[in-house]
């Protein structure tokens, strides 16, 4: 196996279940087939703000399997243990980080594993972010021997793909109600084709547009003020489609679009996507391009990162003001509280949304594509 060859068959069939999770079972079993697994899974785990977009796919397993884990066996999970305790890289097989001898002498393996002729783990871990985690593994027997570091290699280079399509997948969740539902979302969203052809946009991208600063939309083509930065967004709307025709795999761009109105620049993020909702009714692939305005940034509703990041009503307006580049005086001032409180709620936001610092919290805010508006 090659696993960048097999990478790039594998890449585009990714985007598409990140819009039609129906399709996650045949890449399971893609996947299963190359390295040689038997029972395979994708899981994406949400906070309770983002239940309804979790995604959990897994195939060839015993229906009694799940219930007996969830029963008991999940609390002797050796895998798990060891995970939790040892440090390692995203990508991981069981022998890096457990002996053989260990695990054939456990309980999970002799009365559990070893009954549905489960041992050798291959698994990538990725916390997509504050509030979503998201793996991928697959099993195979003792008798199959530990996975190859091919089989590793490929998972390495999927990883950032089954990441990418998690997050398109929370982000969009509410589109499966319909195309109407992108116009919930306080990020500007514009689908395009290959070239940047404008094929689907919602309410917050016609308002950037309408107002022709720094992004204009000629003959229904995205396009920016500066040639430099139309360039560079064509490119990463070029490379992202690219991966989800599965023949690249750069699949993510972020860039700044200046306006000529001093304005601070809008923050862009391009993503790969593979749908025929969004593309036209056929099935092809193009780019999902998320935009942010910072100056619009007091519009967003506190209730936003109430349901992100777990903030109280107070700190989120605080995290609001300091999106809109005030200082924390500033802040203090317009809320009407004392210099304490407002240390007080930035150090209890920073503690939650695992920042460390105020420019870190604002850039982090500011990268916050596609929250739905209360």
């Amino acid at each position: 196996m090659n696993p960048a060859e097999t990478a790039l068959r594998l890449v585009a069939p990714i985007y598409e279940a990140a819009t039609d999770p129906a399709h996650w079972p045949d890449i399971l079993h893609q996947f299963a087939n190359e390295v040689g697994g038997t029972t395979t899974g994708f899981l994406v785990h949400d906070a309770p703000a983002r239940l309804n977009n979790s995604v959990s796919a897994v195939i060839n397993v015993d229906p009694s399997l799940k219930s007996e884990y969830d029963a008991y066996y999940h609390s002797v999970n050796l895998h798990a243990r060891k995970i939790s305790t040892t440090e390692f890289e995203t990508v991981s097989s069981s022998q890096n980080y457990i002996a053989e001898s260990e695990l054939l002498q456990s309980e999970y393996y002799n009365d559990f594993l070893k009954r549905y002729e489960l041992f050798h783990l291959l698994a990538g871990f990725v916390a997509g972010d504050a509030k979503q985690s998201i793996s991928m593994y697959s099993f195979r027997s003792l008798r199959a021997g530990p996975f190859s570091n091919e089989s590793f290699q490929l998972l390495q280079l999927l990883i950032p793909h089954f990441q990418n399509a998690a997050k398109l997948h929370s982000r969009l969740g509410a589109m499966h109600a319909g195309i109407e539902s992108l116009n919930t979302l306080s990020a500007a969203v514009f689908a395009v084709n290959v070239e940047g052809q404008i094929l689907h946009m919602n309410d917050s991208a016609c308002r950037i547009v309408e107002a022709n600063d720094g992004l204009t939309a000629p003959l229904a083509k995205i396009m920016t003020w500066s040639r430099g930065e139309h360039i560079e967004l064509l490119a990463a709307i070029h490379n992202a489609s690219r991966a989800a025709m599965g023949n690249g795999l750069k699949a993510e761009g972020t860039l700044s679009i200046h306006r000529p109105s001093g304005k601070r620049p809008y923050a862009v993020r391009v993503r790969p996507i593979r749908s025929s909702r969004l593309l036209g009714g056929t099935q092809t692939s193009g780019a999902v391009v998320f935009i942010v305005d910072p100056e619009s940034a007091d519009q967003v509703d506190p209730d936003v990162f109430i349901r992100s990041f777990g903030l109280t009503q107070a700190e989120a307006k605080v995290a609001i003001i300091l999106m809109n580049g005030k200082s924390l005086e500033e802040c203090a001032a317009e809320l009407k509280i004392s210099m304490n409180t407002a240390r007080t709620h930035l150090k209890r936001t920073l503690s939650k949304t695992g920042t460390q610092r105020q420019a870190e919290l604002v850039r982090l805010l500011l990268k916050s594509f596609g929250r739905l508006r209360s």
